[in-house]
């Protein structure tokens, strides 16, 4: 009901006043917020909840809060409450728009950054990001393009970070985008040996030798510290 939500609002703001009070006693330069979304199953048939993706509950009911963490301290900043039957992006934009407008209007001269797994790659997101000056770093998902699995298997030439890991990059952007941003491919060498054959999967890259990623950022300092 509305009472029970103004009584979560109230809680949240609360919530978060407090953490805004200690990272500006803190003076951190630079702040990072990481969104993640997360299932909670439910008995029975809970308000606002949904029978959705659930991995601990086939077609349970469940909620599928959307959260922001403060990466420098573990802290809980805020959530953004839904149903359990939407995409990890949905109503993300609103609420990281809201998140980093309330930390910017505290924080004043904090740098603001954002790490978001492959879920939240979506043109909107990034260049909310971009055009509020937050810098991000994105997973980019392999399989919703083929292009990706392409230009690594492509590549001759990969420059070297260390012992382990090596890269190179693209300004890139999907067909269907309007702006193209800083794309990442890394490959990591394997540790472990893998026997037997190999299990080609239908989008990304696989060898024996090397596991591959691909990171979206607007990040301009070295491709060493951004991976």
């Amino acid at each position: 009901s509305g009472m029970d939500q103004q009584g979560v609002d109230n809680v949240g703001n609360l919530s978060k006043s407090l953490v805004l009070e200690g990272l500006r006693r803190e003076r951190f330069p630079r702040l990072t917020f990481d969104f993640d979304g997360s299932v909670q199953s439910t008995k029975g048939h809970a308000e606002g909840t949904a029978v959705g993706f659930n991995k601990a509950k086939r077609g349970a009911r469940s909620y599928y809060p959307l959260f922001c963490t403060v990466a420098q301290t573990a802290q809980f900043f805020d959530v953004h409450h839904r149903p359990g039957n939407v995409h990890d992006s949905n109503g993300a934009v609103e609420f990281m728009m809201d998140c980093f407008t309330c930390a910017k209007s505290q924080l004043a001269g904090t740098i603001l950054e954002s790490r978001m797994d492959s879920a939240f790659f979506n043109q909107d997101i990034l260049s909310m990001l971009s055009d509020n000056k937050i810098m991000f770093t994105a997973s980019v998902p392999f399989e919703r393009f083929t292009q990706l699995k392409e230009l690594v298997e492509q590549r001759k030439r990969w420059h070297k970070i260390d012992g382990q890991w090596s890269y190179f990059e693209a300004d890139w952007k999907p067909k269907s985008w309007q702006e193209s941003f800083r794309f990442i491919f890394t490959r990591k060498r394997s540790r472990k040996q893998r026997k037997g054959p190999l299990q080609l999967k239908l989008f990304e890259p696989v060898d024996f030798n090397y596991d591959y990623k691909v990171i979206v950022t607007n990040k301009t300092e070295s491709t060493k510290s951004v991976v």
